[in-house]
């Protein structure tokens, strides 16, 4: 008895369901979640002058907050044991489409300027490749280095992550190199 009782209610909010979709009677609230993304624009967050955010409405009456432009965020290092600090963003690096959109995403690689954290920051710690010690080498000497964003910025409204080291910045620089060769 008790399941025959489970299975008429499942039914009944079935039939509602479809009642509703059928005569089109549903409110905003009651939307599919890809309803509500369905003609939403994407984030498009760009590298500026200065950190511009944005409230917008999330589904289930929450809110997001959409960087517009992003001058800063907090990043890390963590072989080092460097705490997250503001750096300044300089540009995004030049082997992936982010960098033809100019458009700052989740995972997006950028360079960021280190001059705050040069004396805390060992180069010969980041386990490097001889070829790929030498780009990084001048990059440092300028001030720079290569960091991955690790959080979404037309979501959250920050731009913060990690400084890259080891094998992984290796594989970025040499897709840095490979890109750059196919362009000439």
């Amino acid at each position: 008895m008790a399941n025959s009782i489970n299975y008429a209610r499942i039914l009944n909010c079935l039939n509602c369901y479809f009642t509703k979709r059928l005569f089109n009677t549903t409110s905003n609230l009651e939307r599919l979640r890809s309803e509500w993304r369905r003609n939403r624009a994407p984030a498009n967050t760009k590298l500026g002058t200065e950190n511009i955010t944005e409230v917008r409405k999330a589904y289930g009456g929450f809110k997001k907050w959409k960087a517009v432009t992003v001058k800063s965020g907090k990043y890390s290092l963590t072989s080092q044991n460097i705490d997250p600090e503001e750096l300044q963003l300089v540009d995004i690096a030049h082997c992936t489409q982010a960098y033809e959109e100019k458009v700052i995403t989740l995972h997006t690689y950028v360079i960021v300027d280190v001059n705050p954290l040069k004396d805390k920051i060992n180069i010969e710690k980041l386990s490097l490749s001889d070829s790929t010690y030498i780009h990084i080498k001048e990059l440092f000497d300028s001030g720079k280095l290569y960091a991955k964003v690790t959080t979404k910025p037309g979501q959250v409204g920050l731009c913060d992550g990690y400084i890259v080291e080891g094998l992984e910045l290796d594989n970025l620089v040499n897709k840095i190199k490979n890109y750059r060769s196919v362009l000439k």
